[in-house]
C-alpha cells in the first residue's frame, strides 16, 4: 500500500497546485482534508489538483475530493482536477463526480483551462 503523498506548490500567475500520490482512503483522508483546509484558508484564485499519481481511492477519499473542491469553488476558487488513472477515474465517473467537477487530461491542459477561465472578460 503506497503511503499518501501530498505536495503543495504555487502556480505561476497565482493559485495553487496540489499533487496527490499513493492511496487516498479512510486511513489517509484526514491528511488530505487538512491540506485542503490549509489551502482554502489562503483563498487561492485557482487550484489544480493533480491526481495522476493516485493508486487507490476509497469512497471516503472520493467524498473528500468532492466536498473539498466544491467548498473551494463556493469561495470563488477555480478548480480543475487532472484525471487519475483510468480505474480510479471510472469510479469517480460512476459516482457522478466527473459531472460535478472539472477534469483535464494532463497537468498542462488543466493549467491552460485555469488560465482561460481567469482571463479578463470571461
Amino acid at each position: 500500500m503506497p503511503p499518501l503523498g501530498i505536495q503543495v506548490r504555487a502556480l505561476d500567475g497565482g493559485g495553487t497546485q496540489v499533487t496527490v500520490t499513493g492511496d487516498l482512503d479512510a486511513h489517509t483522508v484526514r491528511d488530505m482534508e487538512r491540506s485542503f483546509d490549509e489551502i482554502a484558508a489562503t483563498r487561492p484564485p485557482r487550484l489544480l489538483v493533480d491526481l495522476t499519481g493516485l493508486h487507490y481511492l476509497s469512497s471516503a477519499g472520493a467524498l473528500c475530493l468532492l466536498t473539498s473542491c466544491r467548498a473551494m469553488q463556493e469561495q470563488g476558487t477555480r478548480v480543475v482536477l487532472v484525471r487519475p488513472p483510468c480505474p480510479i477515474y471510472e469510479i469517480l465517473d460512476l459516482l457522478g463526480i466527473t459531472q460535478l467537477l472539472s477534469f483535464a487530461a494532463t497537468p498542462e491542459e488543466a493549467r491552460a483551462a485555469l488560465q482561460e477561465r481567469t482571463s479578463p472578460g470571461r
